[in-house]
């Protein structure tokens, strides 16, 4: 059984796509209903909460994100997305080992360069 190393594992993320690619298939369900979703990318999953469970989003949060929605399609928009990408992935490698052990076998992850 692996461990959760002491030390935070270097790494680099080739790019966001290459995960698109790497984890097509891989499914999670939500945790309100049920429902199969896809796992990546994580605005499949962002889409059906706030669509099928409203109720459950921090006042705050939800109007965030129905003004995130209502914005045009921008540079700093499309930024904005890519860094909500990076974090989820972030928080999905955090707890879920077998990912990362793909991701690195794929040539998604790989060692930081030295100096």
């Amino acid at each position: 059984m692996a461990t959760k190393p002491a030390v935070p594992i270097q790494m680099q993320v080739t790019t966001l796509e290459a995960v698109g690619e790497a984890l097509a298939g891989e499914k999670c369900f939500c945790e309100h209903c049920g429902q199969e979703l896809g796992l990546w990318p994580p605005d499949e999953v962002r889409r059906h909460v706030y669509e099928k469970h409203m109720a459950t989003f921090w006042p705050q949060h939800l109007a965030m994100y129905e003004k995130f929605l209502a914005e045009q399609p921008t540079v700093e928009h499309q930024v904005a997305i890519k860094q909500n990408q990076a974090d989820y992935l972030v928080k999905l490698l955090a707890v879920r080992f077998d990912l990362y052990q793909k991701l690195v076998a794929a040539g998604v992850i790989v060692s930081p360069k030295q100096g």
